[in-house]
């Protein structure tokens, strides 16, 4: 099994029994799509995806690649806000959240979603195991302590 690592500002995709990751989130955001009859992990990894246009890219790259099927299973998560962030900041946060949830709606027209945004503080990383289909989320809080994911 192969293990592979999203850096920010990209997308890819894996098959069984591969595993990927979206690398540190903070306050950017990560969706991951699994494809259960093919086997197939997608994953997308950007901060601001409602300030360009490849969050629109990856999921034109899954709609091709999946003939859009109600099948599809999708994990939205990260997207984190920080103490000390200024109000634009966390505005900016709000509506790339509400940009990313109501694009994958649209365009995916599945309701298989799963949606954590991660609580203030804290750094998430989004794996998918190809093998067993399943999505996790680890959680990293300021301290560097590992925390579950709800």
């Amino acid at each position: 099994m192969a293990d592979k690592a999203l850096q920010q500002g990209s997308f890819d995709q894996v098959n069984y029994p591969d595993e990927i990751r979206s690398g540190g989130l903070g306050p950017c955001i990560a969706v991951g799509i699994f494809h259960p009859s093919k086997a197939t992990g997608y994953m997308f990894h950007a901060a601001a995806p409602h300030l360009n246009t490849l969050l629109e890219e990856f999921l034109r790259h899954v709609v091709s690649e999946t003939k859009n099927s109600k099948s599809l299973r999708i994990y939205i998560c990260g997207a984190s806000i920080e103490d000390e962030d200024e109000e634009e900041e966390i505005e900016q946060a709000t509506e790339a959240r509400h940009y990313v949830e109501s694009l994958v709606r649209k365009t995916l027209n599945t309701a298989k979603i799963t949606i954590s945004w991660a609580k203030d503080n804290v750094t998430s990383e989004l794996i998918l195991n190809t093998e067993t289909g399943k999505f996790s989320e680890e959680n990293i809080n300021n301290s560097g302590l590992l925390e579950e994911a709800e």
